[in-house]
């Protein structure tokens, strides 16, 4: 792809930034942070191994960093760090070690989907370019512990020119580019061609898709920081991309009605109807379904809540920015109390884990400052004026506060409630209060 081709990126969503990314690295052999960046980056790849690719923990900027300084790691020098016996050069073998195995479980995985890539035109210009780039970059890893300085200087400056002739980033933008074309999408084409197994075409092309651009994300955090690069504006790039991708995923699976959500919610009925004589309160409902969108969704975060039935915009009412990403079922016997019914709904957003740390914290302060919304104000009023206030391409919803709202999430980051924020709030003055349930989740 030439340069003037390449598409400027165009998503919103600002994942990580140059500037919120440590490129300072190692810089001297005695920095007393180095054990810690690569014990860092070891959990990044041992934890990445569970599912076969890589996977950066939120905050994104944070992992970013840590594989940045592996890179800078490389360029001092594993011998100036001391004997074979260091703790430092022996965590950088385990490294290396997991960095294989994290390979060779990649290679196996896309062995077994030649049946679905192998006539592909993508396969050929991407899944090609990247095995290159990623050989390369592994041979500067086996060369850093084999302590051969001209084999090492070698691999190097191979992975330089590697990079320099395929840059990571104009593959993120191919990736884009193939995508966003019917024609050159392949897993348009393959649902299109396939009657009977196009759950399982999903299933296989977002593997590929979502583990070509991660390992496009680990080798430009590598080469950054190999190279000495001043930050790691092209790393932003490529996990701006990957959104792109996740836009483009996620409109395939609406049209389509495929994927591991478009399934749950086929199913959820059904599931929710089951909960009657399965869950003993709202409790352990909660727990269920739960556990259900970990086995079912594990890529997405999810907001759900049980709740005291009601009437919609009566007594709760919510603004959902794209209606395929929510599913409610209503009105449950409650074994529990036999005059009452429950209903749930479950919101899923697929950008939760990355959005930005500094945008979870600007929502909890928005939702924990006191707000000036008129109790008298009917719950749809009420969100018509928090769309002015917090983000509104995701989920907003407000609960009347008796409705007793169990609110629970799946998948989000260790420092979130969920995949945006919830609170209880209280609306007017101490004479005249309204107290309501307030649930604001990002797309």
């Amino acid at each position: 792809m030439g340069e003037g081709l390449i598409p400027e990126p165009t998503s919103p969503n600002v994942l990580v930034h140059g500037h919120d990314i440590p490129m300072n690295g190692l810089q001297a052999p005695a920095d007393s942070d180095t054990l810690d960046k690569i014990d860092g980056a070891v959990q990044i790849i041992s934890g990445s191994l569970a599912i076969g690719m890589i996977v950066t923990p939120p905050p994104i900027n944070l992992a970013c960093g840590v594989l940045a300084a592996v890179g800078s790691f490389i360029s001092v020098g594993i011998n100036a760090f001391g004997e074979k016996s260091d703790p430092v050069a022996e965590k950088f073998k385990l490294l290396t070690q997991k960095l294989k195995e994290l390979e060779e479980k990649i290679i196996a995985r896309f062995d077994e989907m030649k049946v679905f890539i192998s006539e592909n035109k993508f396969s050929m210009e991407v899944i090609g370019e990247v095995a290159t780039l990623k050989k390369f970059m592994m041979k500067v890893f086996e060369s850093s512990i084999m302590n051969i300085a001209s084999d090492h200087k070698l691999a190097i400056e191979n992975f330089r020119k590697a990079c320099d002739l395929t840059p990571p980033l104009t593959i993120a933008y191919t990736i884009s580019s193939l995508l966003a074309q019917k024609t050159t999408n392949p897993l348009t084409m393959a649902i299109e061609k396939s009657h009977k197994d196009k759950e399982k075409e999903v299933a296989y092309w977002e593997d590929v898709f979502r583990t070509l651009i991660w390992d496009l994300v680990l080798i430009e955090c590598i080469a950054a920081g190999l190279f000495k690069k001043e930050n790691l504006y092209h790393c932003e790039r490529i996990i701006e991309e990957s959104m792109e991708i996740d836009d483009i995923l996620e409109e395939i699976e609406k049209s389509y009605n495929v994927g591991p959500w478009a399934v749950f919610k086929k199913e959820f009925p059904n599931f929710a109807e089951g909960l009657i004589w399965h869950g003993t309160d709202k409790k352990h409902r909660m727990e269920l379904v739960q556990n259900e969108l970990k086995k079912k969704c594990p890529r997405d975060s999810f907001y759900i809540c049980i709740f005291d039935s009601g009437e919609f915009e009566k007594d709760y009412y919510y603004h959902i920015d794209k209606p395929h990403n929510i599913v409610e079922a209503k009105d449950f016997a409650s074994r529990e109390y036999g005059n009452r019914k429950f209903s749930i709904f479950v919101y899923r957003s697929y950008k939760g884990t990355r959005i930005a740390q500094s945008e979870y914290d600007w929502l909890v302060k928005k939702m924990k400052k006191d707000p000036k919304y008129d109790n008298k104000k009917s719950n749809k009023e009420l969100v018509e004026l928090m769309k002015k206030d917090v983000r509104s391409d995701g989920l907003i919803a407000v609960m009347s506060y008796w409705k007793s709202s169990y609110i629970g999430f799946v998948n989000c980051p260790e420092y979130a409630k969920g995949p945006g924020n919830f609170c209880m709030t209280w609306l007017g003055d101490h004479k005249d209060r309204k107290a309501i349930d307030w649930i604001v989740g990002f797309p």
